[in-house]
């Protein structure tokens, strides 16, 4: 929505009372000014209003990140010099671990990794988040699954030699 508004564009988003899914709505309500907050049944007709009002619809230039940002959208993967242009952030995808520009600073802030993976900050948030929470899951998995394997060695060899397992494991791995 900042990029329609950025282009010239006309905002109209649907009344998040009325919405199933009310986040998306909310979302941009939160981070911009709106031109219209209209009730789903009524957005049609708004539409066909706005058009008949403007017979000549005014030409925008659209702003060149707005163009490359499509022009990214459209692709599967990112050439890295398309982002250059853009600020590099301290901070890696958390889909590919892949490298990350900020290519809007407004709100809402957009980032963007070299293949195409692509976030607002709340959703980057959200994320990083459900990364860290299934690598805490998967590391907690794995340890439990060490300690049934080194048990089962323990019991299978009465104790003996298991001492050397744990050893090499801890040493090699």
């Amino acid at each position: 929505m900042a990029a329609i508004k950025r282009s010239g564009g006309m905002c109209i988003v649907q009344d998040p009372n009325e919405a199933d899914y009310p986040d998306m709505p909310l979302s941009v309500l939160n981070a911009m000014n709106v031109d219209f907050c209209v009730s789903l049944p009524k957005m049609g007709e708004l539409i066909s209003e706005i058009l008949k009002n403007n017979e000549e619809l005014k030409k925008v230039d659209v702003p060149a990140d707005i163009i490359i940002e499509a022009e990214i959208d459209n692709r599967v993967s990112t050439r890295i010099d398309n982002l250059s242009r853009f600020e590099k952030v301290e901070v890696n995808c958390p889909d590919c671990g892949g490298g990350f520009w900020i290519t809007q600073k407004e709100n809402p802030a957009h980032y963007r990794c070299h293949v195409g993976h692509s976030f607002t900050e709340r959703e980057l948030l959200i994320r990083v988040s459900e990364v860290m929470e299934n690598t805490f899951w998967t590391s907690l998995r794995m340890m439990e699954e060490r300690r049934t394997l080194l048990m089962k060695l323990y019991k299978k060899r009465h104790g003996k030699r298991v001492f050397c397992y744990c050893r090499a494991s801890l040493c090699n791995g």
